[in-house]
């Protein structure tokens, strides 16, 4: 044994590391104790394993390492006072503190032997011995009964700040105790006098254990750190059980802090340590490591509840899912499950008897009846197996009618394209009545060698809908209407190019180069004025009352601004796609929600709506329902009658089925097509 050196009435080892010796109470307190060895030791102190002679029991004394260090022993003391105030269960007592003659703080506290977690979570990692020992629901209980202690010390308005395994221990005969409250900082709630906490702390120092700190305490943000931090910590801990390592790990102390600093914890997929990993204790763990303290959970108790909640094979708050509500509820009450299930058997086999029953009374007053039947000869047997046809058909329903026409249609298509005009139109001739729809009017046309009448126009030409048909407008400046694509109605020569046009059926809305805009009406052409674009209008609108126009990336009414687009017209309506959202333009009502839109649609009657993006078309009707058609993207929408046609950008139209979702005809055009219904269909 090193020599020691008495310091007044107290005597402590000249080196703190391997000596042993005597501390007294300096006059006039009479209680002395004898250091034995050391046990532990940390980043303030040492701690000796000593023994009382007045009471005759060995105790804990924890000795300071630094002498001289205002900072230090404020710190160290506080601990001591901060611990002394926590009378806990699950919290070491403190018997006495002091300080030596050099300086070096002391105290003296209740001997515990036992074993920190962290030794038992690295042996659990290592060996599958010490993994069955220790199965997680029994870690899960540990944590759950450490909670109570720290919970005890929020509500004394301290927070511990360095939770982690090492600082949990497991006492000899089952006692769980949290350890080392030198970084433990008052709220000034609680009834403890602020000024025992040495706030030495300051913004931007990182204190603590930067493996298992919430982010704010990693940033040195000290007036975030609250009890919620302590929740952070128990949540990172709980991370370490269930995977086997802490929430933050790297080759120095620097990139620890960043990756604690950032809150973003590594989880593996499915599986650690061999076992896969639980879904709701893998919630628990989330939410109470959330970045942000406000998502996590409000107390410790709170944290505490859910993993009791857990371990009685309830669901937990952090994650609800009906299935293990189910599930849970099932282990708990085994006996009434049990009953149930046997219930159930009960139930199945009288009804399985009675349906057996009625079946073979079903057959038997068949047998019957088909004798009376051929009794009555073979004219009403006939009647009777038309009735049953009959029905039977009925029965099928729309959706099964509707899918055979549309197989023969499409089966027509193939035929008609390959040359076969006879069988394609043998094959429509099938087709019933009430299912000739726009698609096989179309086909059945062209297979009676009327063929699609077409309309030369000049490349990039605008399609506007007219009160009697339709006009185009060419980029050179001329517009003509048309009744038919082969007649010509009219036409207005406007003398300058057109760079952009739309129409709502009542006005035309041409965008001339240079930026302003002509109105004419949309039946017989007169001008109706012009709006000045100050040259930088690059197209417009009309709806209604008003016009949109569109410049520098977004649509604009009267000065308001309405949003970066699509736009369809619709009557006297429009629709208005931004942010992903439908609104119709009058009352600003949204309509829906589809995510990467780019192209709207709509029948003309307005009670069909279709919106596409990202290779998926949506199809609302006036109902609001909505029928979901995975197709090629799209860049034309034209939704009628229970069909869509879609064009897209290789110059193909596909016209759909919407019911059924597949595709009915296809046609390849040659470019990119813009598309419209007319009013008659």
């Amino acid at each position: 044994m090193e020599s020691s050196e008495p310091i007044g009435g107290t005597t402590l080892p000249t080196q703190l590391s391997d000596s042993v010796s005597t501390i007294t109470v300096p006059e006039p307190g009479p209680w002395r104790l004898e250091l034995l060895d050391e046990i532990g030791r940390g980043g303030m102190g040492v701690v000796y394993r000593a023994h009382d002679p007045d009471l005759d029991r060995e105790v804990a004394v924890k000795v300071g390492r630094s002498i001289g260090c205002d900072e230090q022993n404020a710190r160290f003391l506080a601990e001591a006072r901060i611990t002394g105030q926590l009378e806990h269960p699950g919290i070491i007592p403190v018997h006495a503190c002091g300080l030596a003659n050099d300086g070096r703080p002391w105290f003296s506290m209740k001997l515990v032997r036992g074993r920190e977690l962290s030794e038992i979570l690295t042996r659990r990692s290592e060996d599958p011995v010490a993994a069955r020992d220790w199965p997680l629901p029994r870690l899960v209980a540990i944590l759950a009964q450490a909670c109570d202690a720290v919970a005890f010390a929020h509500s004394k308005g301290i927070i511990h700040r360095d939770l982690k395994p090492a600082n949990l221990m497991l006492g000899s005969f089952g006692e769980i105790l949290v350890l080392d409250w030198g970084l433990g900082r008052i709220t000034g709630s609680g009834g403890i006098p602020r000024a025992w906490s040495p706030g030495i702390t300051l913004d931007g120092t990182v204190a603590g254990t930067p493996s298992y700190m919430p982010p704010e305490q990693a940033r040195g943000e000290r007036d975030l750190i609250s009890p919620r931090s302590d929740v952070f910590a128990m949540g990172a801990i709980l991370f370490e059980m269930l995977c086997g390592r802490p929430p933050y790990g790297g080759n120095s102390a620097e990139t620890v802090v960043l990756a604690a600093q950032q809150a973003h914890p590594n989880w593996p997929p499915r599986q650690a340590l061999g076992e896969v990993i639980p879904g709701d204790l893998k919630a628990i763990a989330r939410k109470a490591m959330q970045a942000q303290p406000e998502d996590r959970y409000p107390s410790i108790e709170a944290f505490r509840d859910d993993l009791q909640r857990w371990l009685g094979h309830r669901a937990v708050k952090a994650e609800i899912n009906p299935f293990v509500l189910l599930g849970k509820f099932l282990r708990r009450h085994r006996l009434v499950a049990g009953v149930c299930a046997a219930a159930v058997v009960l139930l199945g086999v009288i009804l399985s008897a009675g349906w057996w029953m009625a079946r073979n009374q079903r057959a038997q007053t068949a047998h019957a009846q088909a004798v009376a039947e051929r009794a009555t000869g073979q004219a009403e047997r006939g009647q009777r197996q038309a009735r049953q046809a009959m029905q039977t058909a009925e029965r099928q329903g729309r959706v099964g009618e509707r899918g055979f026409a549309m197989t023969v249609i499409g089966q027509a298509d193939a035929l008609f394209a390959r040359g076969r005009t006879a069988d394609a139109a043998e094959l429509l001739e099938r087709v019933p009545s009430e299912q000739r729809d726009w698609c096989w009017r179309h086909l059945h046309a062209a297979v009676a060698g009327l063929g699609e009448a077409t309309a030369q126009v000049e490349s990039g030409s605008w399609l506007l809908a007219t009160p009697t048909g339709f006009a185009v407008a060419s980029p050179g400046g001329v517009v003509r209407w048309f009744s038919g694509p082969a007649k010509v109605l009219r036409s207005l020569d406007l003398g300058r190019e057109i760079v952009a046009a739309k129409s709502d059926g009542v006005r035309l809305a041409l965008v001339l180069k240079g930026g302003n805009v002509r109105l004419v009406s949309a039946g017989d052409g007169r001008s109706q004025g012009d709006l000045l674009g100050d040259g930088a209008v690059e197209n417009a609108l009309p709806v209604a009352d008003t016009v949109l126009l569109y410049r520098e990336g977004r649509w604009s009414s009267q000065g308001a601004d309405v949003g970066p687009g699509p736009v369809h017209q619709i009557n006297n309506d429009c629709l208005i796609a931004s942010g992903g959202r439908i609104t119709w333009l009058k009352g600003s009502r949204e309509l829906a929600t589809q995510p990467n839109l780019e192209v709207l649609g709509a029948s003309p009657d307005g009670r069909q709506i279709a919106a596409g993006g990202s290779g998926v078309v949506r199809i609302w009707d006036a109902d609001g329902a909505s029928t979901v058609i995975a197709c090629r993207r799209a860049s034309a929408l034209a939704p009628a009658w229970g069909m869509i046609a879609i064009s897209e950008p290789n110059g193909a139209v596909t016209w759909w089925d919407v019911a059924l979702s597949v595709p009915i005809l296809r046609r390849d055009v040659g470019q990119e097509p813009d598309l419209m219904w007319s009013r008659d269909g």
